[in-house]
């Protein structure tokens, strides 16, 4: 176990009472018990084949615990190269914070990476049935609290914190996630056998910062419109905030800043599941049914845990027709209630009737309202697992678990999705700012090294025109997750989107979610002078972005090893720069250099097992051109559809085919070229000179 016993203290609050320190009692190789007349805990910890430890707690009191810090650890900790820690900030989003000091790091703490040379410890907190765990930086180490969220608890049993060490970082998260899926025994799925929804491996728009406030039927048929005329292959609509019948929004001034129109939009309570009747006057059924025959779109339909933000109207349609499942909240809104029954016939009612109107899948959101709505109530652990198991069952069952999980990062809604397979992994998308989109990029990247162990990670909507638009596009185009655009009316730009989709609109989506290489994980690259390294694979090819985020505007420079990025490959391999079209053919552990001089420039690279003879790079006008590639063969590949593509031969080359027909190209230095726009599905057979003697 990395952690060792080298723990200080093992404090306990009672409910209404004040801290108390426990006295070590006794010490085995894998147990140690505290206590005191009133209060006994013993603290156990066992590791698997695999080398995760699991340490375990079993706590009791003759009265009862705390509901906020029941439980809070400290341990000494050895020096650090460096570290990350993926902090709660508020009730809903984690950000990544880079230290080398254990006491600063942040409190609400869920995941700790830190790296002693090339050796990497991890830990992750976890939510078990009935309590939750926390991480924080202590004067001598660190510090762990758990959590009840409500006091009259007398006994506290289970895991709280699990961890690993090794010279792999991505195994340990992926480890520890699967470990803790086993532990926790709450029937949720490994992140294997979560099912992707269909419908999001196309491209989509979403309402949400076009219209905001005043979303409506015609607005949105009208971005439909000039979405069809410009030949943008969006396949799907996404109807997000204020769409509802929620009195009072009507009301919100439209010249409002954007902070006070949020402030006013949360004071409204949703009155019915029906749209509004004045912006959707033919209601919601009509205005899907219209948006499907008309424009040919999906629909996805947005709505919060709370009905609307500041939950139901007392006496409204839809508080009376809920009945007994509604509650009044810790902070007075109505809402569902913590049971399971309660909470599904909420999400029944209000999801039957979007399946019924036409909708294709959902978004809920405010997920991570659980411990601030339900405190007092109920044990943080079993509100976590009633209230996700309700949401996931009532979504597979309306839209076959076609679900995009929002605003809901703590702990609790992590480790207590059953099966439901895609999550934000960041706040609200804010255009024209490039300081936010610097955040964002951080937020994002290392929020999927944690979250992208069990789901696929949704990196928000985007606009194509705005002042980052060109490396939004880049960054969706490499986040394994949907990709949906926010673009107001007149000014989707269809150029910024074709090298991210197939005329049809569907993505070119990676395996995995992006994340940090290892050699910027611990280090924090606005002030460390190298790139941002994002990796992932697509179609059996490694794939790695490099970004300059620098502060100050500095150049930065760095290396990347193709057999890091790509490990299935051990021997030589083509790597393949996007943006400026080099081919490197070398050894899978030659370093590859990168420099960046500002922060417009960045680097796409590829890394593709070397062909016999013939390498297919794919379609170059696509930034993941590799996953254009649906079939290789030793002298031949099938595209997924006809563009500009490009093959690398290790020997001359007679002829190129396209389906049977020979096609004219370009060859420099053993890379062909050719253009085979139009063709369906084409087939590029290539012969080699030395085929004929």
């Amino acid at each position: 176990m990395d952690m060792t016993w080298d723990i200080i203290e093992l404090w306990a609050t009672p409910a209404q009472g004040e801290p108390v320190l426990l006295p070590r009692l006794e010490e085995t190789d894998t147990a140690l018990r505290f206590g005191t007349a009133e209060i006994q805990a013993e603290l156990s910890y066992n590791t698997a084949a695999d080398g995760v430890w699991a340490l375990c707690c079993q706590a009791q009191t003759v009265g009862t615990f705390s509901g906020d810090g029941a439980l809070r650890l400290r341990w000494k900790a050895p020096p650090v190269d460096g570290y990350f820690a993926d902090h709660l900030v508020g009730n809903y989003w984690c950000r990544p914070y880079f230290g080398q000091n254990p006491a600063d790091c942040p409190p609400g703490t869920q995941a700790l990476l830190c790296r002693r040379g090339d050796v990497y410890e991890y830990r992750m907190a976890v939510c078990n049935a009935t309590h939750k765990s926390v991480l924080q930086g202590d004067p001598e180490g660190w510090a762990l609290t758990v959590s009840c969220g409500m006091d009259g608890l007398s006994r506290l049993e289970g895991c709280i914190l699990l961890g690993a060490a090794g010279t792999d970082p991505f195994a340990l998260a992926q480890m520890c996630t699967e470990r803790g899926l086993a532990l926790l025994g709450n029937n949720c799925a490994p992140k294997r056998e979560r099912s992707y929804p269909e419908c999001l491996e196309y491209l989509g728009w979403c309402s949400w910062d076009a219209y905001q406030i005043r979303v409506s039927q015609a607005g949105i048929e009208e971005k439909c419109r000039e979405l069809r005329d410009k030949g943008v292959p969006v396949r799907w609509v996404l109807l997000d905030d204020m769409w509802g019948d929620a009195p009072g929004l009507n009301d919100i001034p439209s010249h409002l800043p954007f902070r006070d129109m949020l402030r006013q939009m949360q004071q409204y309570c949703l009155r019915s599941f029906e749209a509004d009747p004045k912006r959707f006057p033919y209601g919601l059924r009509t205005c899907i049914r219209r948006l499907r025959d008309s424009f040919g779109v999906e629909v996805g339909v947005w709505h919060p845990t709370t009905g609307y933000w500041h939950g139901l109207l007392p006496g409204g349609k839809a508080d009376t027709q809920l009945g007994a499942a509604v509650i009044d909240a810790a902070n007075g809104q109505r809402i569902h209630g913590y049971t399971y029954p309660q909470a599904r016939a909420f999400y029944e009612a209000f999801q039957s009737f979007l399946k019924d109107c036409g909708a294709t899948f959902v978004k809920v959101d405010n997920q991570g309202f659980l411990a601030q709505y339900y405190a007092g109530l109920a044990p943080i652990g079993s509100v976590a697992r009633a209230v996700h198991r309700a949401i996931d069952d009532v979504a597979q069952e309306q839209f076959g678990g076609a679900l995009i999980n929002c605003m809901g990062m703590p702990t609790e809604s992590f480790w207590n999705r059953p099966r439901s397979a895609v999550a934000r992994c960041s706040g609200d998308f804010m255009p024209d700012d490039r300081e936010w989109f610097v955040r964002h990029t951080l937020q994002c990247a290392y929020n999927s090294f944690v979250q992208g162990t069990l789901m696929v990670c949704d990196w928000d909507m985007w606009w194509t025109d705005d002042g980052q638009s060109a490396l939004n596009g880049l960054l969706h185009a490499i986040s394994g997750g949907p990709v949906y655009i926010s673009d107001p009316l007149g000014r989707t730009d269809a150029k910024t989107l074709r090298p991210l989709a197939f005329d049809d609109g569907r993505l070119l989506r990676c395996d995995r979610p992006a994340m940090p290489a290892a050699a910027c994980l611990t280090e924090d690259c606005r002030c460390s002078g190298k790139p941002l390294q994002l990796w992932t694979t697509a179609a059996d090819c490694g794939v790695l972005c490099a970004l300059n985020l620098d502060e100050a505007g500095r150049p930065v420079a760095g290396t990347f090893v193709p057999g890091q990025v790509f490990p299935q490959q051990t021997g030589r391999v083509l790597v393949y720069e996007h943006f400026s079209g080099t081919v490197q053919v070398m050894d899978a552990w030659q370093p590859v250099s990168i420099e960046l001089e500002n922060g417009e420039m960045r680097r796409l690279y590829l890394v593709i097992s070397l062909g016999e003879r013939l390498t297919p790079i794919g379609r170059i006008d696509k930034y993941v051109s590799c996953r254009a590639v649906t079939h290789r063969e030793e002298r031949a590949f099938t595209l997924y559809e006809g563009g500009i593509c490009r093959f690398y031969a290790s020997a001359p080359v007679r002829t190129v085919t396209v389906n049977e027909e020979i096609a004219p190209y370009t060859e420099r230095n053993g890379v062909y070229t050719l253009d085979c726009t139009g063709v369906v599905q084409p087939r590029i057979a290539v012969e080699f000179k030395e085929d004929r003697v």
